[in-house]
């Protein structure tokens, strides 16, 4: 298993763990916005780093 590999590895495995949390905690009530957002922003991370070094599609709708 390559660096990158074992890192995505870890990523993947961390974001479980924090999903399993907040569905949890969401469920019941007890999830604040800064939990929240901390999960959406860890998650934007794991998209990016599953992208590896892939473009964006950027779509600019104000022209």
């Amino acid at each position: 298993m390559s660096d990158e590999s074992r890192s995505l590895a870890v990523l993947l495995r961390q974001a479980q763990w924090a999903l399993d949390d907040a569905a949890f905690d969401i469920g019941a009530g007890r999830a604040t916005t800064g939990q929240r957002e901390q999960l959406a922003a860890a998650l934007v991370r794991l998209a990016q780093a599953l992208h590896g070094d892939e473009q964006p599609l950027i779509i600019d709708s104000r022209g």
